[in-house]
């Protein structure tokens, strides 16, 4: 949001800037979205938006949730009002800072699960090779 506020990037223009900041395939995303932005294909942004975030849910591991989130993004991303916009990414952001505080409370419950399933597939490989 801050390319957008105190820049005063566009969307294309800051998302292209915000991917040389971020890594793998969510950089990727961010400046390949950014692009077609500012190419200008014809499409409209509602639908270039929810097709490049189905994009985006197939390439990473992102929660449902998050996913959904960001289509609805979509939709005040499409307003020409500036200010919308930056309210819309703050939204998420916040979102998405919750939903990463909620799984890093999962993450080690989810750990100790792995770890016993991990141990019974190693049993059972063991009681197969015997």
């Amino acid at each position: 949001s801050s390319d957008l506020e105190y820049h005063a990037s566009t969307l294309p223009e800051a998302m292209i800037h915000i991917s040389a900041s971020v890594r793998g395939s969510c950089g990727r995303w961010f400046e390949e979205t950014g692009r077609k932005m500012l190419s200008g294909e014809g499409i409209p942004f509602s639908e270039l938006w929810t097709s490049q975030v189905d994009k985006l849910s197939e390439q990473t591991v992102l929660e449902t949730e998050i996913i959904e989130e960001l289509k609805r993004m979509g939709s005040q991303l499409a307003k020409p009002d500036i200010q919308s916009q930056i309210q819309a990414i703050r939204m998420y952001q916040k979102r998405c800072v919750e939903a990463e505080q909620r799984l890093s409370g999962e993450l080690p419950g989810k750990l100790k699960i792995s770890a016993s399933l991990m141990v019974l597939a190693g049993a059972f490989l063991v009681i197969l090779f015997i």
